[in-house]
């Protein structure tokens, strides 16, 4: 019965808001993440020149996102749009080792300014040939981080890929659902 009770109270509750800022080197899809996540709908992009901001609902927490723009000569501007932000999503492109230093360069910077709860998002599974890639880029990204003054609930690495699959017109939804929902259990954690 408690259980029950529970349950129903739940459906009352009002929605939480956060502020999230998703951040990241141009091309490595921050956009296509956040229309996925708004509508679940891959749309053409094209390169984010300033900034988009969406508000999209997961599960009981309501998000605006500040999705900004990678290229070099706009980075400086992250910190700006970065104020009133509870949390800090990063995206990196697994399939790109030629941009991976200088990628991990700016989210140490990042973490390290803001120091707020951080999603990194290990973008574009698809275009590898699988799990073991997967999982090697993964390590090779992170060795080139250095994590040791954020405590782990600081930060989660997630692996998706952003790209509708026609066989689980769902699957890029759920992946990034799963990881939001990490970023605004550790926002709350912290008090957000």
């Amino acid at each position: 019965m408690g259980q029950l009770t529970s349950r129903f109270r739940s459906l009352f509750e009002s929605t939480k808001n956060q502020e999230i800022i998703m951040v990241g080197l141009d091309a490595v899809g921050k956009t296509t993440i956040l229309y996925i996540l708004k509508d679940n709908q891959e749309l053409p992009t094209v390169p984010t020149i300033g900034f988009n901001i969406e508000e999209c609902q997961i599960k009981k927490t309501k998000l605006k996102i500040w999705d900004v723009g990678g290229q070099e000569r706009i980075r400086h501007l992250w910190a700006t749009y970065s104020k009133e932000a509870t949390g800090v999503v990063y995206v990196f492109d697994i399939s790109y080792p030629g941009k991976w230093r200088e990628a991990a360069d700016h989210l140490m910077k990042v973490m390290d300014e803001r120091r707020l709860p951080t999603l990194i998002l290990m973008n574009k599974t698809d275009l590898l040939s699988g799990p073991a890639e997967i999982e090697s880029n993964k390590k090779k990204i992170l060795d080139m981080c250095d994590f040791t003054s954020f405590s782990k609930g600081m930060y989660e690495v997630f692996t998706v890929s952003a790209k509708k699959d026609e066989s689980d017109p769902d699957r890029a939804y759920s992946e990034l659902e799963r990881a939001f929902t990490w970023l605004d259990n550790a926002i709350q954690k912290r008090g957000g």
